[in-house]
C-alpha cells in the first residue's frame, strides 16, 4: 500500500501511496521537522501494508544540503 524511505533523522526522504487503496489523511497530525516524524506516519499507517526503502540522510535546510553536497 506504501513505500516510505527512511532518514537518519527520525523523518523520511521518500514516501508513495499505491493507487489501490484510499488512505483517511495519513500525514494528519504529524509534527514536521522532528526525530519521531517517522513513527507518527506509521502510527497513522498502522492498518496498511508499507515497504520501507533503504534508510538516507534527507535535506531539511541549509546545513544539511551543504553537508549533502560535501562542504565542511
Amino acid at each position: 500500500d506504501v513505500v516510505i524511505g527512511p532518514a537518519t533523522d527520525g523523518g523520511f526522504w521518500l514516501i508513495g501511496f499505491s493507487g489501490r487503496r484510499s488512505f483517511f489523511r495519513p500525514l494528519a497530525g504529524v509534527t514536521w521537522s522532528t526525530d519521531t516524524t517517522l513513527k507518527q506516519v506509521l502510527k497513522n499507517l498502522r492498518n496498511h501494508h508499507i515497504a520501507r526503502a533503504a534508510t538516507l540522510s534527507d535535506v531539511d535546510d541549509l546545513r544539511s544540503l551543504l553537508s549533502a553536497r560535501g562542504a565542511p
